[in-house]
């Protein structure tokens, strides 16, 4: 886990680089994984489900890169599931449009975009 986190970490990095030499600003959106609302592919109590983000978050925040989290908004939802499709581990209609919406709020409402 140690050298797939470094690596990670690397190639974020290295995409911020790309970004910046190319007059351009990166940024990342966590799109959590349905697993991480839905209980029974999570039967170990042990089983940290938020370690990647917890792991992107610091890589994130060590090198100033902005982060659009939709766990945070998918798990304050009355029901996290409805954002997945039932049948699958894709997004649903919803899903899509709980993106869309964080996305146009980062680049339009936080003026991302004048920046």
């Amino acid at each position: 886990m140690k050298e797939a986190v470094k690596l990670f970490t690397i190639l974020i990095e290295e995409m911020n680089k790309i970004c910046s030499d190319n007059d351009c600003k990166l940024v990342i959106i966590n799109l959590p994984i349905k697993m991480q609302f839905d209980k029974s592919f999570l039967d170990n109590e042990n089983f940290d489900s938020l370690k990647i983000q917890k792991i992107l978050k610091n890589v994130t925040s060590e090198n100033n890169i902005p982060l659009i989290d939709l766990y945070i908004p998918i798990n304050n939802s009355k029901n996290p599931l409805d954002y997945y499709l039932d049948w699958d581990f894709h997004l649903s209609k919803e899903g899509h449009k709980l993106v869309g919406d964080e996305l146009y709020k980062f680049l339009v409402n936080d003026n991302f975009l004048i920046k």
